[in-house]
């Protein structure tokens, strides 16, 4: 057995056709190859999410990315605006996670640590494939 199945992600086709993704797919938004917004794309997005919780402002966020704050801000807008929740409050002076954006921050570090320890494995693999 692999390490990690991905065959409850990938599309099948239905009797009709027509391509199906499982209930379990990781992306809930519909799946449209000609969707510009890519896996990429939104794990942007979230990287600029954590950033601001963890830098707990935009400001600090852009600084730690090495971008301008309202980059930032839009990233997070339009983050927002796909999952259809409130992630943080903002006022002029102070940046608020809220309980939807503190369950998805943790949940999205997870996954990000899960990548990060996805892409060492695989390195370790390749340097062990190819010989010392």
């Amino acid at each position: 057995m692999s390490i990690c199945s991905l065959d409850a992600c990938r599309p099948r086709k239905s009797a009709v056709g027509a391509t199906k993704i499982d209930a379990t797919s990781l992306d809930s938004e519909k799946l449209d190859p000609r969707d510009s917004r890519t896996s990429m794309d939104k794990l942007h997005l979230i990287q600029n999410f954590i950033a601001v919780v963890d830098q707990k402002g935009f400001a600090g966020a852009a600084r730690v990315l090495s971008v301008s704050p309202p980059v930032v801000t839009r990233a997070v807008n339009e983050l927002e605006g796909r999952l259809g929740v409130r992630l943080l409050t903002r006022t002029t002076r102070v940046v608020r996670v809220t309980d939807a954006g503190a369950r998805y921050a943790e949940d999205c570090r997870r996954i990000l640590e899960d990548l990060q320890l996805a892409a060492s494995r695989s390195a370790a693999c390749t340097a062990r494939h190819k010989g010392t």
